[in-house]
């Protein structure tokens, strides 16, 4: 199998063809959730051991994407190696949501390695026993791109650190490493997340439905709601883009399997009357931010009655 057939054949297998529900005829859409695609072949290593391996890294970052239920991941243990770039970033074959209005993102992940290694030292523990100490260092820089525009959505450097002790023989260099290991790939994937959006599935009472999944987000955790607007054509870069303007803030409240329930804290989520039935919120998206979310100015948020019990 070349390449390309490779390729779309793995692209196949991640878009879900329509099926019906057995016991209510329930009609279910493609699965539209973002494709991220990790090429271990693109790290570049810019470390002093030009034999680095980062397989660990790549395997916790690909099972860690998997886990948290938000991507459909590609990597290059499911497209062959020599592919090249420009073909990766056609995974992503949706239209865009010129016709089915679903727009897939897609995230390609590139790494440059800046630091990769471990220090040690010796000395003696309390009862005057030999001990040894070795911090693994890892240093990367991130960079996330559109595959669909080929656009750099964000570049940030990421550097964790563990350290372990043993007083007696132990493999302290892939423990260590594998703790500085779990902590990039949590920064990474958070990285991920906040570039992610999300969307409002219903609203009713004050109460405001989104599909975020709950590995995600927490009780009591606060979340933006933005409403997209017109899209504009840049004419210089050829870019179209839509303005979104924070509309609410909508605080987590009970969990599910592959969405949340929250409480509308501030501001507004109007259905779009004009809208086809299962549509009436698509203009909407709620983005999870690093930081506490800030209210809606316009709106004040509403006071809960025993604030003891309730955390908004």
């Amino acid at each position: 199998m070349n390449s390309m057939t490779r390729i779309f054949a793995t692209a196949a297998l991640l878009a879900a063809t329509t099926v019906f529900a057995d016991d209510d005829d329930v009609e279910e859409g493609p699965d539209t959730r973002p494709v991220v695609y990790i090429d271990a072949g693109a790290i570049e290593n810019k470390t002093d051991n030009a034999g680095a391996n980062f397989s660990g890294l790549i395997d916790r970052l690909d099972n860690a994407l998997v886990e948290c239920g938000v991507y459909r991941v590609l990597n290059s243990k499911s497209v062959s190696n020599g592919v090249k770039d420009d073909d990766i970033f056609k995974v992503v074959a949706d239209d865009g949501g010129k016709e089915s209005k679903i727009e897939t993102p897609g995230f390609k992940i590139y790494m440059t390695i800046m630091q990769y290694g471990f220090a040690k030292s010796g000395g003696q523990d309390m009862y005057g026993r030999s001990s040894e100490t070795r911090q693994a260092k890892i240093e990367l820089i991130l960079k996330v791109v559109d595959m669909r525009t080929k656009e750099t959505l964000k570049s940030k450097n990421i550097s964790r650190s563990a350290t372990g002790t043993a007083t007696a023989a132990a493999n302290l260099e892939e423990q260590t490493l594998q703790t500085a290991n779990k902590q990039v790939v949590n920064d990474i994937v958070s990285e991920l997340v906040s570039l992610t959006p999300f969307n409002v599935l219903d609203v009713e009472n004050g109460e405001v439905v989104v599909d975020v999944p709950s590995s995600r987000v927490k009780p009591g955790q606060q979340l933006l709601v933005y409403k997209k607007g017109k899209k504009i054509k840049n004419k210089r870069t050829g870019k179209v883009s839509a303005k979104e303007s924070q509309v609410a803030v909508i605080g987590v409240v009970t969990l599910s399997e592959d969405s949340v329930t929250c409480k509308l804290l501030s501001g507004e989520i109007k259905p779009d009357a004009d809208a086809e039935e299962g549509a009436e919120y698509d203009k909407y998206i709620v983005r999870i931010a690093e930081t506490a979310a800030s209210p809606v100015p316009s709106v004040p948020a509403p006071q809960p009655a025993n604030s003891a019990a309730v955390p908004f």
